[in-house]
């Protein structure tokens, strides 16, 4: 076998190697890292738009963010930091044609979170909670549609009441 296959050859089995590995830490996206090798040293990852039927409009992101580098944690104050987080961001309109975040900020406080962008409804995690916030996201998800459902009738009963108002001021 010439050298440049087998170099090849070393190189690729390191590379299935560290996949196993960075599978063996992230379970729960263990297909796409094997599929496509993936180290975890990646400086950008992409797992997807979907996860348990709940739609993230930029993908579930992970990458390598850094202060004061063009990947950065938004609006972020908190000092220095390297580190490969999940970046999710949840975008309310494409959910349930709403802008009104019906608690979306509490989920913040039921999951270990690196940070939480308020002002862009943007969570930023570890590895370790990823699972972990996704599902406490549809957990919220869940609640907030219905509580969409319950202003929407809310708010039809009101302009019935208003047209039948002007319907019998009319007379």
């Amino acid at each position: 076998m010439i050298e440049q296959y087998k170099k090849e050859l070393k190189e690729i089995k390191i590379s299935m190697k560290k996949a196993e590995a960075f599978a063996k830490r992230l379970p729960l996206f263990s297909k796409t890292i094997l599929d496509e090798k993936l180290s975890g040293e990646e400086s950008y990852m992409s797992f997807g738009d979907t996860y348990k039927n709940m739609y993230i409009a930029l993908h579930i992101q992970r990458g390598l963010y850094e202060h004061n580098s063009l990947r950065n944690v938004t609006n972020y104050d908190n000092g220095h930091y390297k580190e490969y987080l999940f970046c999710i961001y949840i975008n309310t309109f494409n959910i349930y044609n709403s802008h009104e975040e019906h608690g979306l900020g509490e989920v913040k406080d039921k999951v270990d979170l690196f940070f939480y962008d308020k002002l862009n409804t943007t969570f930023y995690v570890n590895d370790d909670n990823i699972e972990k916030l996704l599902d406490a996201l549809c957990l919220w998800r869940d609640k907030a549609l219905k509580k969409r459902k319950i202003d929407l009738k809310a708010d039809k009963i009101t302009d019935l009441k208003k047209q039948l108002k002007e319907l019998e001021s009319n007379d």
